[in-house]
């Protein structure tokens, strides 16, 4: 393999010099609409830009969309809350 000719995505020439590349990963019940989803996308990325000093760019978000079959709380599965 040739380092040389690897190709790295957009977000990695994006990032400010020496900057770290903050992932953050939600888990939420299934059923929250894409309105309610690009608002926590939003105000997570504004809360890691002004928390640890990266740019927007540099901020990674991965949702999880979990079954109300696969959490429980309280010895109860979510869906039957």
């Amino acid at each position: 393999m040739n380092i040389k000719n690897l190709e790295f995505p957009r977000e990695y020439a994006l990032r400010k010099e020496g900057e770290n590349m903050p992932i953050v990963q939600i888990e939420i019940l299934e059923g929250r609409t894409v309105e309610q989803k690009k608002v926590v996308v939003e105000k997570v990325t504004q809360a890691i830009v002004d928390s640890l000093d990266v740019s927007a760019d540099a901020v990674s978000i991965i949702i999880r969309d979990m079954p109300r079959t696969d959490f429980a709380k309280g010895g109860k599965l979510a869906n039957e809350w």
